[in-house]
């Protein structure tokens, strides 16, 4: 028993047979200028809360109460650079062959067009042939 997949390229006309290679060609093409390989960025460093400037003496520091060092331990805890996830659709990747490809998102909307581009030409063109 063959597959649908044989039987639907096999009863395709020519004009379908060009848009399925294409398809598969155009779709083959950006995902290499996507160059999802080289990984993705998914995270940034924000600069946070900067830290306080120690404007205590080594005296002052030796006189604080429990307290008073629980604070200041915890205002140097929640200082300085943050990351910060991204959402989905800031995702890029690391290294690109073209720019305008970083983005997930542009690949992904590129990808529904390509489709959508392919879907009309194969349904414009009908074989002339039954399934």
């Amino acid at each position: 028993m063959e597959s649908t997949a044989k039987n639907v390229i096999r009863s395709a006309g020519p004009v379908q047979r060009v848009t399925v290679a294409a398809w598969v060609a155009v779709v083959a093409l950006l995902v290499l200028l996507h160059n999802p390989f080289s990984g993705y960025v998914t995270t940034f460093t924000s600069d946070g809360t900067p830290c306080p400037v120690q404007t205590t003496t080594l005296q002052q520091t030796l006189q604080m109460n429990t307290s008073e060092v629980a604070a200041s331990v915890q205002a140097l805890k929640d200082c300085g650079p943050v990351e910060v996830d991204m959402s989905f659709s800031e995702w890029g990747t690391v290294d690109p062959a073209l720019g305008w490809f970083r983005s997930l998102m542009h690949v992904l909307v590129s990808l529904a067009a390509i489709t959508l581009v392919a879907g009309v030409v194969w349904l414009l063109f009908p074989s002339k042939r039954p399934l």
